[in-house]
């Protein structure tokens, strides 16, 4: 199983799951950030991941991200089709909605996820 990486290049948040993107295809998908005072993202919600994905994304996001000591954490809401990826501790101080960027390998398994806020100049 690949390892996952996280890229905190300036504002945006990459989370890797595959080095490779090759016979990959990317997709625009709703999301919603929170943002700290210090203008970092502490977490990334995802909507409808499974009615959206399959359901084998929410599994596979959930095998990358499942050491409970270090971050990303993973959670997943199936009341409301929803996954919550934590990426440090912290109190939101605003919260933002915005289009992330998700890469699907050929078996549709998120391998890259992009979150950027709309202030970091997009």
């Amino acid at each position: 199983m690949a390892e996952l990486k996280i890229t905190k290049s300036g504002k945006p948040v990459d989370l890797f799951v595959a080095d490779s993107t090759d016979n990959a295809t990317e997709m625009s998908i709703p999301a919603v950030i929170d943002v700290d005072a210090d203008d970092s993202i502490i977490g990334c919600e995802i909507v409808n991941l499974k009615h959206k994905f399959g359901r084998q994304s929410a599994h596979y996001l959930e095998q990358m991200t499942s050491a409970r000591d270090r971050f990303p954490r993973f959670s997943y809401d199936s009341d409301v089709d929803a996954c919550y990826l934590q990426f440090k501790n912290g109190v939101a101080a605003r919260t933002e909605s915005l289009d992330a960027s998700a890469t699907l390998d050929s078996q549709g398994r998120i391998i890259k996820l992009r979150v950027m806020p709309r202030s970091s100049g997009q």
